[in-house]
């Protein structure tokens, strides 16, 4: 029809066009001319007096159809004001007039009513006419609607709807929103009243319920109009909505239309409660009846997506939605199928780690169903789709991602797993699903990074399948990318930020060592191993380039299913200097095929090595002098060189010009790792070349002590004895009453029995020996800020060496400066110092000897100037929580030894008993671990101080975590035990502490409640309490009636 009018108008371009008249008179007409006409339209009285617009064609009189559901009379309305004149011909008031035929009937006059609005015929011919609908055109428009909504015509109302959805949807912005909001509020009550309209038989008026649906649906795509739909019409629609989705009668077109409303409404949540969300999820899940179908299903879906994001707790509560998802995922309708798919990958990512949701999605797959649960027969299923055809096949791994992520549970733990796994597997092994079964492997490698204290343990199998695919030789170049992106995002959830350090080792063993070892391929077919060892390349720089910065983002895996060299996260640069011959390991293969490429600056090859070594450099920064771990990473680049050197180059081909760039290769990676690490490494004597052309560090007369031990003596035992190396402050002895040297510096008089020390043994640093400092603990005056920097520096330099009596002397010297100060001295400096000092720390506090024991005197100086820290709250305060966990942690796990040492015991209690860890640290459940290895302990741990000390541990935590005290109450026992203890000291503390309990717990039930459990326990038939009161308070001496006091006053735990 459009396309004959079309033609037809182009015809008649070549007519004479009449004159058109000054636009001040054609306007003044026109307005003089409607004014009367939108008075008489008012009232149905004057239709027969009105003109009917010639080319508009009426009825058959011989038709007689009244029903609106089957046919319609072909009454129009028009905007005659809107109209612009015509090319063909026209009337007085410019109106558009077709010629009439001799065979078209004349139209009974007064069918029509003229209105200032054009007709949605004469609507659609000026859509492109954008100028049309401007502010004040538009407000004529919304003035005309809103009579004609207002009247009781059905026809010009579905005319009215009709038309204003035309004529914003032809507009690309929202055309005069002041106008259109201003009339927001009659227009939903239009559409309130409309929506649930019926015909005179009693059913509902479909083509006018949809009208009035499109202009609400048109409404709510303008943000700026839907946000001013009031809350009462609101909640009118989603109770409309699930009155109606409750109805089995329900034809299928105004489901679709209500379900598209429900799908893109963005209503508050005092419309979307609780309540409602859960009756509308109920009856979207019981659909049926002649309302299903494709569209329907689909826009069910739709609304669940759209539910999850506006109210997500309460689509975590009310689940019925899960169910459909899981049927309709399994539809053989290919569009509901996708949807459902994409549905469940959305829910994933939105829930997350959301554990009401994934438990109730777990009570639903373990729901049971004629024998069998429910997981079982879809398992079956999905061995069903994969014997499909190509697209079920391609559906399976995604369904499978969907139920994995859903889950987020340790699946190694679940008992469907193993099932699990034989369905992927299938779909490795069908070329159809290839693709989309690797995808879904890294999506389950996400879903395992969320378990850490397992990951480390499913992580060869997570390897697997990757490695297996590169192992083949057969495989495409497209395939072998496909594979690589899956290792990239292995690597880049295994080798997160702040990764386990004692996770790592393993992780480069198992994931990153293969690549360039077993999984190389043959070099029979040079383009493949060149191809492979490119990609490992820029897999290796990715881990190891530290200079560029990278956003590491846990759910990245939500848009794309495969990650790129280029985002992976870097490896802690100190693992990588710690762990270089692990790292040379992996690069020697791809420096063996492509060493000469060093020689090019832009290769991948010397960014590799550049990469390499700035991670290094930035690990060494902070270094005063040579670390073990820097000359280590020395000795291997001189290894790798060397063996280079040895080899030489090849005689094949242009050996002139291969000669010079195996040169300049050697040259960039001598020079790039000088200008990274700076001269020092190189400098200092700290390698040696073994006997199979190996470099190897060793120590040099600066790392060993500072005195040698008198060569008579043998005894290495840290335990029993220590040799005589010193470090000292000279800098800042002050001059000694007796004699001084020419710089100030104390000098002790050696007499003739005294042997003079030999030349070089010592050295002198800014720093006194632990002696020295003893001599000059009354003068704090020594201790100012300068000197006090200038001491941790020395501290520091010895605890990052490995001599042992350097680092046991280190503690001591600094404890004892900290002690012999009243006040803290230079808190900024030491403040600065801490994050390396609680690393030196914890290394130290699990020392071992050659023999494998505990290195007791190190532990102990160590514990010791913890003790210390926590004695200045300044610095206690600045002690990061990560280090609070592990001292917990590891006094946990040391009160539960019974071979503990008691000296050990006592130093470790002493540290609990003044920490001031914050409730992030001291957890219900450390609580919980630490009570009862306090309540354990037995063994040569037990004693007077670490009964006492044990005591005032307890104590410490019944102010710090009273509500964790009062649930785990096994400490009860001990005082009550300890109270009866014929040691003085125990017994006070003992009684000391209950005094402290009952008012700090003042009328706490659940304690109270416990204590009196613990009283009327059993003990060789009778109760704690008679057994305490018969066999102790009754046969008390008189000097000991303050127990019976004690034990009154104890009374208001009860």
């Amino acid at each position: 029809m459009g396309s004959v009018e079309a033609s037809t108008r182009l015809l008649q371009l070549d007519e004479p066009r009449p004159p058109t008249p000054p636009r001040e008179a054609r306007l003044g007409a026109d307005t003089n001319a409607a004014k009367p006409l939108l008075v008489r339209a008012a009232s149905a009285d004057s239709r027969s007096k009105l003109n009917t617009p010639p080319g508009l064609s009426t009825p058959d009189p011989s038709t007689n159809n009244t029903n609106p559901n089957t046919s319609r009379s072909r009454k129009r309305v028009g905007f005659t004001a809107l109209l612009e004149a015509p090319r063909n011909t026209h009337d007085k008031k410019g109106r558009r007039s077709s010629p009439p035929s001799a065979s078209q009937p004349r139209p009974a006059k007064g069918i029509l009513k003229i209105t200032a609005s054009p007709s949605p015929h004469e609507l659609s011919l000026m859509a492109d006419d954008s100028d049309l609908l401007g502010p004040a055109n538009m407000s004529d428009m919304l003035e005309s609607t809103v009579r004609q909504l207002a009247g009781t015509d059905r026809d010009a109302k579905t005319d009215a709807y009709m038309m204003l959805v035309r004529a914003l949807q032809a507009s690309n912005n929202l055309p005069d929103r002041v106008a259109l909001q201003s009339k927001m509020g009659l227009f939903v009550q239009f559409i309130q009243r409309d929506i649930v309209a019926k015909t005179p038989a009693g059913t509902s008026d479909s083509p006018l319920i949809s009208k009035a649906l499109t202009l609400l649906d048109t409404f709510l795509f303008f943000p700026a109009i839907a946000s001013t739909i009031p809350s009462d019409f609101g909640i009118f629609i989603v109770d409309h909505c699930i009155r109606s989705f409750e109805d089995p009668a329900l034809p299928k077109d105004l489901a679709r239309r209500l379900m598209h409303v429900m799908a893109k409404q963005d209503f508050p949540l005092r419309v979307m409660t609780s309540d409602r969300i859960k009756r509308l999820v109920s009856a979207l899940h019981a659909m049926d009846g002649p309302s299903r179908g494709k569209m329907v299903v689909v826009s069910r879906l739709r609304i669940y997506a759209r539910l999850m994001i506006q109210t997500k707790a309460y689509m975590a509560v009310h689940t019925e939605w899960l169910n459909d998802v899981l049927t309709d995922m399994l539809s053989s309708v290919k569009d509901v199928r996708n949807s459902a798919i994409k549905l469940g990958f959305e829910a994933s990512f939105v829930f997350g780690r959301e554990k009401l949701l994934q438990r109730k999605f777990m009570d639903l797959l373990e729901m049971s169903i004629e024998e069998m649960t429910y997981i079982e027969w879809y398992h079956a299923q999905l061995q069903e789709m994969i014997k499909g055809d190509s697209q079920d096949k391609a559906a399976v791994p995604k369904i499978w991602s969907v139920i994995i992520l859903l889950l987020q549970y340790p699946l190694n733990k679940w008992r469907y797993f193993n099932p699990s796994l034989m369905i992927i597997q299938k779909c490795f092994n069908v070329a159809e699903s290839n693709r989309e079964a690797n995808y879904a492997w890294n999506r389950y490698v996400y879903t395992a990074h969320l378990d850490e204290p397992t990951f480390h343990k499913v992580l060869p199998t997570l390897f697997m399948p990757l490695a297996s695919q590169l192992s083949k030789s057969t495989v495409s170049p497209v395939k072998r990318e496909l594979v690589m992106g899956g290792l990239c995002n292995l690597y880049y959830y295994a080798f997160k930020p702040n990764t386990n350090p004692a996770h790592l080792d393993a992780y480069w063993d198992v994931s990153v060592q293969p690549l360039t070892d077993a999984l190389v391929p043959s070099a029979n077919i040079p383009d493949t191993l060149d191809l492979h060892l490119q990609r490992a390349t820029a897999i290796l720089i990715g881990l190891l380039d530290s200079s560029t910065l990278r956003i590491w983002r846990d759910d990245r895996i939500k848009d794309s299913p495969i990650a790129k060299p280029e985002e992976l996260p870097v490896i802690d640069s100190k693992w990588v200097r710690r762990n270089a011959p692990r790292v040379f390991k992996v690069i020697s293969p791809i420096m063996d095929k492509h060493f000469c490429q060093l020689a090019d600056r832009t290769s991948s090859i010397h960014k590799l090595w550049r990469a390499l070594v700035g991670s290094v450099a930035f690990a060494a920064s902070k270094e005063i002098k040579v670390s073990t771990d820097t000359a280590t990473f020395v000795s291997e680049m001189f290894g790798l060189l060397l063996k280079h050197w040895q080899t030489g180059i090849s005689t094949e081909g242009d050996t002139t010009e291969t000669a010079r760039q195996f040169v300049r290769a050697v040259q960039e990676m001598v020079l790039t790792a000088v200008e990274s690490l700076g001269l020092l490494p190189f400098t200092e004597k700290m390698i040696s070349l073994g006997r199979l052309s190996s470099f190897i560090p060793v120590a040099t007369p600066s790392h060993r002590g500072l005195s040698t031990p008198d060569p008579s003596t043998n005894n290495t035992n840290p335990n029993t004895s220590r040799s005589r190396k010193r470090v000292g402050f000279t800098a800042l002895l002050e001059a000694p009453r007796n004699t001084l040297d020419k710089k100030g510096r104390r000098s002790s008089p050696l007499s003739a029995s005294q042997p003079r020390p030999a030349k070089g043994i010592l050295k002198i640093t800014a720093s006194p020996s632990p002696h020295e400092l003893s001599l000059m603990a009354d003068d704090s005056e020594l201790l100012g800020p300068a000197n006090m920097s200038d001491m941790l520096e020395s501290t520091m330099r010895q605890l990052a060496g490995t001599d042992r009596d350097a680092k046991t002397d280190a503690y001591m010297m600094l404890v004892r400066a900290l002690q012999a100060s009243n006040n803290l001295p230079d808190r900024v400096a030491l403040q600065s110092k801490m994050g390396l000092f609680v690393q030196f720390i914890q290394r130290d506090i699990v020392a071992k000897t050659p023999a494998g024991t505990s290195d007791s005197p190190l532990i102990s100086k160590a514990l010791t100037l913890l003790d210390t820290f926590l004695f200045f709250p300044a610095i206690a305060s600045t002690i990061p929580s990560d280090f609070g966990i592990f001292i917990v942690d590891h006094c946990i796990r040391s009160f539960e030894d019974p071979a503990l040492p008691k000296d050990l015991a006592r130093r470790l209690m002493h540290v609990m008993a003044k920490q001031d860890f914050p409730l992030r640290v001291m957890t219900s459940d450390r609580i919980k671990r630490l009570v009862s290895a306090l309540h354990a302990m037995d063994g040569p741990s037990r004693g007077k101080m670490v009964v006492v000390s044990r005591l005032r541990i307890y104590a410490r935590l019944m102010i710090q975590t009273k509500a964790y005290m009062a649930v785990h109450t096994e400490w009860l026992n001990d005082v009550l035990t300890d109270m009866l203890s014929s040691v003085k000291d125990v017994r006070n503390s003992a009684i000391k502490l209950g005094f402290e309990a009952s008012f700090v717990f003042g009328r706490e039930k659940l304690l109270q409640r416990k204590f009196m459990d613990l009283l009327e326990m059993s003990i060789e038939e009778m109760t704690v309490w008679h057994h305490f009161l018969v066999g102790h308070v009754e046969g008390m001496k008189p000097r000991q009636v303050w127990l019976r006091a004690a034990f009154q006053r104890g009374f208001p735990l009860l």
